[in-house]
């Protein structure tokens, strides 16, 4: 099993040692969020596409601020809409409104998609 990127457990997954306040270094098992397309994807259903990019917004905390990049694409062959929206980008994006950005994605599970940003 492939866990990805190691990341300190102490303060991402909650594994510490109380008594001694000692981190230990495990793969955390989180699931990935919805945008990362899925391993167990067989590439026969995997979809390259160009979306428009149709918005960018700048979200913020008390902290600091995010862009978030959605863009649509629509099936030729089924007329069907998908909407894209992409994970919190702490940089502002290189692109623009009606620009396109490829994504790829599940055509089984659409929900599972990955915006090359």
């Amino acid at each position: 099993m492939d866990y990805g990127v190691h990341r300190k457990v102490g303060v991402t997954c909650g594994h510490t040692n109380s008594a001694h306040r000692h981190f230990d270094f495990r793969p955390c098992t989180h699931s990935w969020p919805r945008h990362r397309l899925q391993a167990s994807s067989t590439k026969k259903h995997r979809k390259r596409v160009e979306a428009t990019i149709t918005q960018i917004q700048v979200e913020a905390s008390t902290v600091n601020s995010w862009w978030i990049v959605t863009a649509e694409w629509s099936d030729p062959a089924t007329s069907r809409a998908l909407t894209f929206r992409s994970r919190r980008i702490n940089f502002p994006p290189h692109y623009h409104i009606g620009e396109r950005i490829v994504v790829n994605f599940d055509a089984n599970q659409p929900k599972h998609y990955r915006m090359e940003l």
